[in-house]
């Protein structure tokens, strides 16, 4: 799930820019303080998002701040208090969720992982220690990567192979009832039943967004994929995924509604029902016109120095076409530039179709926070 759940950029006004910038560099304060320096380098949008989900629900939101950046030393950046209940319960969860990908990654065989994980005994140990102080108990995700294997090697269809993980994230959410000052309305069964329910549909859109993604990626590499029958995709499971995919996102966003969010609404909202539920239905738009669900023979092996060669290329490739869009100002205006997304609100900007789709995620245009559509046309594929 690592860098699933991130705020668009573009979509936001910049009050809302600034709330999630601040979250980010005070989770990466908290990383350095609790669990040393290097940790760091484990942030993930995912984190920000729960620090952000339990800071929602508190009766006092985490106080402003200013850290020194570790990128720019003389830089101050502005950001939230480092040592807050949600800061901390993230920084915690943050651990946790590195050592269950570590742990997933081993189990295929991946041999850096394996070699990586039990550097990781110490900041998890020091995590679940955090979890205690803040009377949250989260050893119930220990083992997750065998239950999820284990699923797994029965071949189960797209629901059930989602099951653990929508699991392991109900666990996750449900747990900030538990924090310290959380409100009443979310401490009782209900409440928790709902923040329970949002975690597992959040999961399960994760999981299956992924392997629409990734079926015709998995069925090259041998990997399991809950969509694939053999050595091919299977269309009813395809089918069973794109519905399943559909009712989890329906469930997501009518618990979002309902939650007693004291702060943070605007952006959780964002993230869940707008940038997360976009990239699930592009994934299932994109099986749905691709229409591959045929069997097909094994993939061919190229022979190392032509795959060399080939890498190679397309390494050139990419790097050409990097330059080409710095050079044009696309990346550092159209896609990423405060200014000229103003001057492009504005009827200023003269941006490409290629930085449109970049900025708006092929949004339909009508919905769009760009603007109008560039005079060239509509790169959204009609007005």
């Amino acid at each position: 799930m690592f860098g699933t759940l991130k705020p668009g950029r573009c979509s936001l006004d910049e009050a809302s820019q600034r709330e999630h910038a601040r979250f980010y560099c005070g989770l990466c304060k908290t990383l350095g303080s609790e669990f040393g320096q290097t940790l760091r380098v484990t942030l993930s949008n995912d984190a920000v998002f729960m620090a952000l989900l339990a800071d929602a629900l508190l009766y006092k939101g985490a106080p402003q701040a200013s850290y020194r950046c570790p990128m720019v030393p003389v830089c101050h950046r502005p950001a939230v208090a480092h040592d807050s209940p949600a800061m901390r319960y993230a920084g915690a969860v943050q651990i946790l969720l590195g050592d269950q990908w570590l742990a997933d990654r081993a189990l295929d065989g991946q041999r850096l992982p394996r070699f990586a994980r039990p550097l990781l005994q110490g900041p998890v140990a020091r995590a679940q220690r955090l979890l205690k102080d803040l009377g949250i108990d989260l050893r119930a995700l220990a083992g997750f990567e065998l239950r999820q294997k284990r699923t797994e090697n029965g071949h189960p269809p797209p629901a059930a192979a989602a099951e653990p993980t929508a699991s392991a994230l109900g666990l996750v959410f449900a747990a900030v009832a538990d924090l310290p000052a959380a409100v009443p309305a979310i401490k009782t069964e209900a409440g928790r039943k709902g923040l329970r329910a949002l975690g597992s549909a959040v999961g399960q859109v994760i999981y299956l967004t992924d392997a629409l993604e990734d079926v015709h990626q998995d069925r090259r590499d041998g990997n399991f994929n809950p969509c694939l029958e053999g050595n091919a995709v299977g269309p009813v499971r395809l089918r069973s995924a794109c519905r399943d995919l559909t009712g989890a996102l329906k469930r997501m966003s009518a618990l979002v509604n309902t939650l007693p969010w004291q702060r943070h609404r605007e952006l959780i909202t964002h993230i869940l029902c707008d940038r997360l539920t976009e990239q699930a239905r592009r994934a299932i738009d994109a099986v749905r016109d691709d229409g591959e669900d045929r069997v097909r023979p094994p993939a061919q092996v190229m022979p190392a120095g032509p795959r060399i060669k080939k890498a190679l290329a397309g390494l050139g490739v990419s790097l050409a076409a990097l330059f080409g869009c710095l050079w044009s100002g696309c990346l550092l205006s159209c896609c990423g530039c405060d200014p000229c997304r103003n001057q492009y609100r504005s009827g200023q900007c003269e941006c490409t179709d290629y930085c449109v789709r970049q900025c708006c995620g092929g949004c339909p245009c009508g919905a769009c926070p760009c603007g109008p559509c560039p005079s060239g046309g509509c790169p959204c594929g009609g007005c």
